[in-house]
């Protein structure tokens, strides 16, 4: 909102102000911050069924109108996405997210270590032999080079920061 000292509030909306005000709000456009936003009210909708279940229902309508917004998906939001088709799906069961899940299931297996925790969940909603063989295939894998990875440090965790003294990646594999 604008500054400016000649208005005066009249109980309508708002473009223009006459109250100087310093609180700024900037916003972007972020596909992996939106899809994670899915991503949590999808989850939320499933938890809060029976406590809030009008809560749980804006929930979920908030969640499929934000996946249903065009945008540029990036190959660095391609992680988010898959997870929040995945949490969509087995909030809905919904066939709209299993045939996107199914459509990326070689770009899941190759990411398999960033959503393979969120896209496991859905093996049991998805009837497809290929999707199943190639999630098991690359958990398979991800486990070998996590044993292998292991060996690395005297601690038994895998640790590779990306800069020193990093601990994230720690959490994150914890998690």
């Amino acid at each position: 909102i604008v500054y400016n000292p000649g208005v005066t509030y009249d109980g309508t909306l708002e473009t223009a102000r006459g109250l100087k005000d310093d609180r700024m709000v900037f916003t972007e456009e972020h596909p992996g911050h939106v899809f994670s936003a899915v991503q949590g009210l999808a989850a939320a909708a499933r938890v809060l069924k029976e406590y809030d279940p009008k809560l749980s229902a804006r929930s979920l309508r908030a969640a499929e109108g934000l996946w249903q917004t065009p945008g540029t998906v990036g190959s660095r939001d391609v992680n988010d996405q898959i997870c929040a088709a995945a949490e969509l799906l087995i909030t809905t069961q919904n066939i709209v997210y299993q045939d996107f899940l199914l459509a990326m299931t070689d770009s899941i297996a190759s990411r398999i270590s960033a959503v393979g925790w969120v896209v496991v969940r859905t093996i049991p909603l998805i009837d497809n032999e290929n999707y199943r063989s190639a999630i098991q295939q690359a958990l398979a894998g991800l486990s070998k080079d996590i044993n292998e990875r292991e060996k690395e440090t005297p601690f038994g965790v895998p640790y590779r920061p990306y800069i020193w003294g990093a601990g994230w990646n720690i959490q994150e594999f914890g998690v």
